[in-house]
């Protein structure tokens, strides 16, 4: 499962369960059978972030994109847009 933190607390990390793009709404799991919270960015302090971990590369990003593969969805770092993307743009070619 992705996983996300926010950025004052990074070594909280929680499952990242649904995004709400509508309304900026989180909803994050700490551990597999934990209690779900609900986080509005709305309501985090303004450099506060939520960061979601790459699926594709590990990496740690504030603006990852959430991207469909088969029937999951992943996220991708930097608005899908950065190294990670375009590696994976160089792999897509090389098959």
């Amino acid at each position: 499962m992705t996983r996300a933190r926010l950025s004052l607390n990074p070594e909280r990390e929680f499952d990242l369960v649904n995004f709400n793009p509508t309304n900026a709404e989180w909803t994050l799991r700490e551990g597999a059978r934990g209690t779900e919270t609900i986080v509005f960015e709305s309501d985090l302090a303004p450099s506060d972030l939520v960061e979601v971990k790459c699926d594709f590369c590990g990496r740690w990003s504030s603006d990852s994109v959430p991207r469909k593969q088969g029937g999951a969805t992943l996220w991708m770092c930097f608005g899908g847009v950065g190294e990670c993307a375009e590696d994976r743009e160089l792999v897509h070619h090389r098959h």
